[in-house]
């Protein structure tokens, strides 16, 4: 829900001042984002300049011998495993992990149903985001400064904690996964780069669509700034490879999305993160953090042989099945900006009975994730989740999924490699 315009003052309506304020700070919205994409493709997509748009006439050379191509690649995230979750990835599991990812999340109080998200109302969230940020950051936080503490402070607002991890270092890692997948399917290195911008991008803007349910605008603004940093950050080796080595590891473990044939409810979908780090040489065990959309958790990945790991910690904020009579939540702003009393407002939420915290149990090889068995400690949430390949099953590689959530449904059903979403029932 948009916050309501008003006038000056909270009494007044709009002066000449004040809309030519906003044409000015339209006018220089309009700059700023020329600007920053033409500053995007240039320091992100190999040998792209203004001068190449025109043709330029050389004389005819004679023909060379080519040369071998891409031999200096060597992708650091993106291995292409033929078993577990890197068996399913491509842009439609990224799409629909991530520009999906917060759909019935109860925490964010997201519908689960896909015919819920209303495009228009998050067509016109987008519009404030993008063109009117200084009026839509006076909506939602009442001054610039309320707004950048919340949303660039991190060890003093756990609202901020999402645009670092999340939005900088998960996605942005995941845009340089994308390019390495295009270029291994021979893509040249500049269209692969392009490929893999306009992939995450669509899918974050997927995600801030579905969000305008439940954020302000101001949000939105805030995710684009981390979002083009986290896609910049990865276009260079040296920032990438920081997360790409020995001692320290990032990998993309996404969901099994399945959607519900009936009524169109997605579940088992999850857009999560697990950063690997090497504690020392005196033990091979490592420490891993788990984090994603309202996900966070903390454990140890112990090894089991041949580049295998058993992960265990407890995660927060993870999402079971919604019941078989889902009903949509009621949708409004998380917080909002209250004029009369010049603070933030946090309106009161009932918790919905798929929203859970579990122990989890991760298989995975070189990253690939092989299974995870989540187990709520009060007995209201069990689910399994078998990727394909993790057992062999012949020519196609089949995977699994069950589910159990107390006050939810039940879900039981088969995944395959060659698809990142399923069709499904709840029971």
């Amino acid at each position: 829900m948009r916050v309501g315009r008003r006038g000056a003052g909270g009494a007044g309506g709009r002066t000449a001042a004040s809309d030519r304020d906003d044409t000015r700070s339209s006018s220089g919205a309009r700059g700023a984002r020329r600007v920053g994409l033409a500053t995007l493709f240039a320091l992100c997509v190999p040998g792209w300049s203004a001068a190449e748009q025109a043709p330029v006439l050389e004389p005819e050379a004679p023909p060379a011998v080519a040369a071998p191509t891409d031999e200096a690649f060597t992708p650091l995230f993106y291995k292409g495993q033929d078993y577990g979750s890197e068996s399913q990835f491509g842009p439609l599991n990224v799409f629909t992990n991530v520009g999906l990812g917060v759909v019935g999340r109860a925490g964010l109080n997201a519908s689960a149903r896909l015919g819920d998200i209303d495009l228009e109302q998050g067509f016109g969230h987008l519009g404030d985001a993008y063109f009117h940020p200084a009026r839509s950051i006076r909506e939602g936080y009442g001054n610039v400064g309320v707004w950048a503490f919340l949303e660039f402070v991190p060890v003093l607002s756990e609202i901020s904690y999402p645009n670092y991890v999340l939005h900088f270092l998960g996605e942005g890692m995941l845009t340089r996964k994308l390019e390495e997948y295009y270029r291994t399917e021979g893509m040249s290195p500049g269209w692969a780069r392009a490929a893999a911008i306009t992939t995450m991008v669509l899918s974050q803007q997927m995600n801030e669509l579905v969000e305008a349910q439940t954020t302000q605008p101001a949000d939105t603004t805030a995710d684009l700034i981390f979002n083009t940093a986290g896609i910049i950050a990865f276009c260079f080796d040296g920032f990438a490879e920081l997360f790409a080595n020995d001692a320290m590891h990032l990998y993309y473990w996404p969901g099994q999305p399945v959607v519900d044939m009936r009524d169109g409810v997605l579940f088992n979908h999850a857009e999560d993160y697990l950063l690997r780090i090497t504690l020392g040489d005196w033990t091979r065990w490592k420490l891993a953090t788990l984090f994603g959309v309202s996900t966070i958790g903390l454990g140890v990945s112990t090894p089991i042989g041949g580049d295998q790991y058993i992960t265990w910690g407890l995660i927060a904020g993870g999402a079971g099945v919604p019941p078989r009579d889902y009903e949509r939540p009621t949708t409004g702003p998380i917080f909002y900006w209250d004029p009369d009393k010049e603070e933030l407002e946090v309106p009161e939420r009932e918790a919905q009975s798929h929203e859970v915290a579990s122990l989890r149990l991760a298989w995975d090889r070189e990253g690939s994730l092989l299974a995870t068995l989540d187990v709520n400690p009060e007995g209201n949430h069990v689910g399994l989740n078998v990727y394909p390949g993790a057992f062999d099953t012949g020519s196609v590689q089949l995977g699994a999924y069950g589910l159990w959530t107390r006050g939810g449904a039940t879900a039981l059903g088969l995944t395959v490699s060659l698809s990142s979403v399923m069709p499904g029932l709840r029971f």
